[in-house]
């Protein structure tokens, strides 16, 4: 079923005001709960933590990708979960969702440790599964709430021991993860990172090599020991990321297999 391009302009990537209230006014300004056909409408009805969730289809943006609002449901409340955009078609790379912006409620768990990383990454999950193999997610990072994952990437520490990149690991987008900004004439938004939903066992086991050797060349260099010495929750980023590369590939470096005691 074709999706006809909305009149609207391009809606901003923030929800102002309080949450009660608002879906009715993005509804006003070309907003829809999702149609069945739709690949997102697999979100709605879904649970993350005791909200259950709807999906609000927008406008298209110039290259044919719908904005899109998911909102979290409860009792008498509703909480703006995140504002994103979302592309597909036939080919793996055509199916992708970017966070352009998490609510107020993500934001405030985002900044809770590692009981944090672990609600986000159950909410990308449900991400991962409106995305087909081959497709990815993009989420940005230079919010408030992703300073310590724009802090550590500007030192030089892999994506995945970032909060955001290892939240994106474990919700399954962790393959091929990547520090993402491309310069599109002032229309490219923030910097963010892309990871991931491998597309079959060969990529996967390209992306596991790949990642191993990325973690064992920060893990053994100077700077590397430093900071994994002084933050003890990358050391807990790296021992998981390790455990879970072995899972897929028990050949993985054995230098990495190391991490695992520290």
């Amino acid at each position: 079923m074709e999706h006809p391009q909305a009149p609207r302009p391009s809606p901003p990537t923030s929800v102002q005001g309080s949450d009660q209230g608002v879906a009715a006014e993005l509804v006003g300004r070309g907003f829809a709960p999702a149609m069945p056909d739709h690949p997102l409408a697999c979100l709605s009805g879904r649970r993350w933590g005791r909200h259950r969730l709807e999906v609000l289809l927008g406008p298209q943006n110039r290259v044919g990708a719908h904005y899109f609002q998911l909102w979290g449901r409860a009792s008498q409340t509703s909480r703006h979960l995140l504002t994103g955009l979302h592309h597909w078609g036939p080919h793996p790379a055509m199916n992708w969702i970017e966070v352009m912006a998490l609510g107020a409620y993500p934001q405030e768990w985002s900044s809770r440790g590692i009981v944090g990383e672990r609600a986000l990454a159950r909410l990308f999950s449900l991400l991962r599964d409106a995305t087909p193999p081959g497709g990815h997610l993009m989420v940005e990072y230079e919010s408030p709430s992703m300073a310590e994952t724009l802090h550590a990437l500007v030192g030089g520490v892999p994506p995945v021991l970032t909060p955001l990149g290892h939240a994106m690991f474990l919700a399954g987008f962790g393959w091929g993860l990547r520090d993402w900004y491309i310069a599109e004439g002032w229309s490219e938004g923030p910097r963010k990172l892309q990871g991931f939903h491998a597309l079959d066992a060969e990529h996967l086991r390209r992306s596991v090599a790949h990642l191993a050797q990325e973690l064992a060349t920060f893990a053994t260099s100077t700077a590397g020991q430093r900071y994994l010495k002084e933050a003890r929750s990358a050391r807990r980023r790296l021992r998981e990321v390790v455990a879970r590369l072995l899972e897929v590939e028990p050949a993985v470096d054995g230098e990495l297999k190391l991490f695992l005691r520290t």
